[in-house]
């Protein structure tokens, strides 16, 4: 699999649920999911996901992956091995979060120059006559 870094790269959030061939009444823990692990760990590797793991109150997990275009996410998906035997299933959707931390700094900093012009008023206008 080639890495997305350094391409124009889109990110994707992937919803994994149980699929076809999930044991029934067994945890996630407890399902074939080796070679799944696998696969993701090659992935985080090569640059391609983010972030991924299971939901604590729930079957399933969530990862962050990069790819060129929803063609290849779903490429990426398809081949991995829990999907491919259906152990799980998946829902893609294409994401775009926000960068809270420069939105956040923004913030500060339109408040402290607000404050400093609240301080350091400018002077009136000279009366007119």
């Amino acid at each position: 699999m080639m890495s997305t870094i350094g391409m124009a790269s889109l990110l994707f959030l992937v919803i994994y649920g149980p699929g076809p061939a999930w044991e029934p009444g067994k945890p996630t823990r407890e399902q074939p999911l080796q070679q799944h692990g696998s696969y993701m760990l090659d992935l985080h590797e090569q640059g391609v996901m983010r972030e991924a793991g299971g939901f604590v109150d729930a079957d399933g997990g969530a990862a962050v992956i990069f790819a060129v275009d929803e063609r290849q996410a779903r490429s990426i998906l398809d081949t991995d091995p829990a999907i491919e035997r259906g152990v799980m299933s998946y829902t893609l959707r294409q994401w775009a979060p926000l960068d809270w931390t420069a939105l956040g700094e923004r913030r500060r900093a339109r408040r402290e120059q607000e404050a400093a012009g609240a301080e350091h008023p400018a002077p009136e206008p000279a009366p007119q006559d």
